[in-house]
């Protein structure tokens, strides 16, 4: 049990990208008869099908490719790395609460966030064949190209 708990707050905090699926991570009070003073929240993790970006990961990859603009400071800087940007996926594939999680600098996390609040609504995600709202978190990288200085997807 230890060790689900522990890789749900991995899951929570770092925004591991699954293909096809997507866990979702619910907060719930713990059981006063049960409660340790240095566990406030406890996490419970479900598989939740169907979340995904129109067409799925490759259309993902291509919308980000296509639609990034790397930061002039960034790229003079030549900061390089991921900016990590979470967001809940609403019933109805709406993008809310879009925040950084993680970030670079240098103008990286604007951009990340100008970004994913463009993109289209997604295809929500299911719990037992009904639509519901899912957290979800996604590395979005800057890396710069020796030759050339711009965005590689």
């Amino acid at each position: 049990m230890k060790n689900d708990r522990f890789s749900c707050k991995l899951i929570a905090a770092w925004g591991l990208f699954l293909l096809s699926t997507a866990v979702g991570c619910k907060t719930a009070a713990p059981d006063s008869a049960t409660v340790n003073p240095k566990q406030d929240v406890i996490l419970a993790c479900v598989l939740v099908e169907n979340l995904e970006f129109p067409g799925g990961t490759k259309a993902l990859a291509k919308y980000i490719a296509d639609n990034l603009k790397y930061p002039k400071t960034a790229s003079e800087a030549k900061a390089q790395g991921k900016v990590f940007v979470t967001f809940v996926v609403t019933a109805t594939g709406k993008l809310e609460d879009i925040r950084v999680l993680k970030g670079l600098g240098y103008g990286t996390e604007a951009e990340a966030l100008r970004l994913v609040r463009a993109m289209p609504p997604w295809n929500p995600g299911q719990l037992d064949g009904k639509a519901i709202s899912v957290k979800y978190n996604l590395p979005i990288t800057f890396e710069l190209d020796a030759q050339t200085a711009t965005h590689r997807p």
